[in-house]
């Protein structure tokens, strides 16, 4: 009896033995198989917890050797429904002589601004803690050009847990707006709030404007490209892109000395709507903003997992925006192409078909 057990588990282990070689030997053969030129990137779902976005509305209005700093920032939504308030507000000011004035909305209540601001304004939010607009001004002893412009802005975008930016991108995140005797460089910021958020309008932490920014402290890792069940084909040619904690996908287009760069946004629905972003978009390459109706006309219709989008082609002299907004549920996707005109239309087939293959969670 003994004996027959002993053959027996023999006979087991001896079969498992030979199923490993036989595995082992599939895996090898199946490593050797050329790579799909197209791959589809599929990431199983991680449980993580929610995440609360930060809106940052913010211009910059230079004025010979000084700048004027405003920044308005708070939760996602309520901070989207101030947008107008704030356009309003940037391009009411006027600067002469060193003398600065502007008009503020009757429910904006002006206080003391502290050590660092010029002043502050408290806009109700509804909550028991009113938002806070600050204002700073700033020296400028070299003027306030890209290099002075990225330092702040990469600064500010710190405050988000965002990526920095480079001194030539700097015209892809601002939108140029006219004020009386000059023009303000506006942003619309979205990213998850920071402990150093708080700290306000320049001069209060970190690098006064003019300085070269500090290096961003040290956050978590961001998710690959295709994260949380999105998932999406490859056109042939493009390569993973820089990714980041809010982008949902990142692709990097590229020929000869011609780059792009291929984001995917997801963001709440009931505070993005398509003539807003387009607008943003198109001051990014230089464009006047357009009408609802004048939009209507010029966005085709695409399906994108099943779901109605609008699709845009914005031109503008030196780079061009293909961009795409679908509504799921409570979520706006954005997909966007943006880079020199030339490299964009060759694109553009390829974008409209990355777009299609996206299946959104």
């Amino acid at each position: 009896m003994v004996a027959t057990r002993l053959d027996s588990r023999f006979r087991v282990a001896c079969t498992s033995v030979l199923m490993g070689f036989v595995w082992l030997q599939v895996a090898l053969l199946s490593g050797c198989k050329k790579p799909d030129e197209i791959r589809t990137y599929t990431v199983p779902h991680r449980s993580a917890p929610e995440i609360l976005l930060q809106r940052m509305l913010g211009a910059i209005i230079p004025n010979d050797k000084e700048a004027w700093f405003f920044k308005l920032q708070g939760p996602d939504e309520e901070i989207a429904k101030l947008e107008p308030e704030f356009l309003a507000f940037t391009k009411s000011v006027k600067i002469k002589d060193k003398k600065v004035e502007w008009t503020a909305p009757k429910a904006w209540k002006k206080v003391d601004g502290g050590q660092f601001r010029f002043t502050t304004y408290q806009i109700p939010s509804g909550k028991e803690k009113p938002f806070e607009l600050a204002v700073t001004r700033l020296d400028a002893p070299q003027g306030v050009d890209d290099a002075y412009l990225q330092a702040n802005l990469t600064r500010w975008r710190g405050q988000l847990s965002l990526d920095p930016i480079e001194k030539e991108d700097v015209s892809k995140v601002t939108t140029p707006v006219e004020v009386d005797g000059g023009k303000a460089y506006m942003v619309n910021f979205v990213g998850e709030a920071s402990q150093s958020s708080s700290m306000g309008m320049p001069g209060a932490a970190g690098p006064f404007a003019g300085q070269a920014p500090s290096a961003p402290a040290k956050k978590p890792t961001a998710p690959e490209a295709g994260a949380a069940d999105f998932e999406f084909t490859t056109p042939k040619g493009w390569t993973p892109g820089k990714a980041s904690a809010m982008r949902k996908a990142s692709l990097a287009v590229a020929d000869g000395d011609l780059t792009a760069d291929v984001s995917v946004f997801a963001f709440p629905a009931d505070s993005n709507d398509l003539l807003s972003n387009v607008n943003r978009w198109r001051g990014q390459v230089g464009l006047a903003p357009v009408t609802a109706d004048e939009l209507q006309k010029s966005a085709k219709k695409i399906e994108v997992s099943g779901h109605s989008g609008e699709l845009v082609e914005l031109v503008g002299k030196k780079e061009t925006i293909l961009g795409v907004m679908v509504k799921k549920g409570e979520t706006a996707w954005f997909f966007k192409l943006q880079g020199p005109t030339e490299l964009a239309g060759r694109e553009k087939a390829r974008f409209e078909e990355f777009v299609k293959s996206s299946r959104l969670p």
